[in-house]
C-alpha cells in the first residue's frame, strides 16, 4: 500500500507542477491553477492517510478528514487518534 500511495503522490506532483507552469505562461486561473490546488490537497490526503494507518482512525478515515478539514486539523485528528 505504501508503494501505491508513493507512486500516486509521484504522479500528483508532476501535475500539480505542470499546472502550476501552465498557469505562469498562459494565465488560465481557472483550470491550471485550480486543477494544481486540487491535486496538491489529494496528494496531502495520502499522506495524511499513510500516517493514519497505523492509527485507530484508519487510512480512509484520515484521508477524507484531510479531504473535508484542512490538512492540520485532519493531522491533528491522526495524532489524536490511538495506536493500533
Amino acid at each position: 500500500m505504501k508503494t501505491t500511495i508513493f507512486i500516486l503522490n509521484m504522479i500528483l506532483g508532476f501535475i500539480t507542477v505542470f499546472f502550476v507552469i501552465d498557469y505562469i505562461f498562459n494565465y488560465d486561473f481557472d483550470f491550471s491553477l485550480g486543477f494544481a490546488i486540487i491535486s496538491h490537497s489529494i496528494m496531502l490526503a495520502n499522506i495524511i492517510g499513510s500516517f493514519g494507518e497505523k492509527r485507530q482512525i484508519g487510512f480512509t478515515g484520515a484521508f477524507f478528514a484531510s479531504l473535508f478539514f484542512t490538512q492540520l486539523f485532519a493531522m491533528l485528528f491522526v495524532l489524536a487518534s490511538d495506536k493500533k
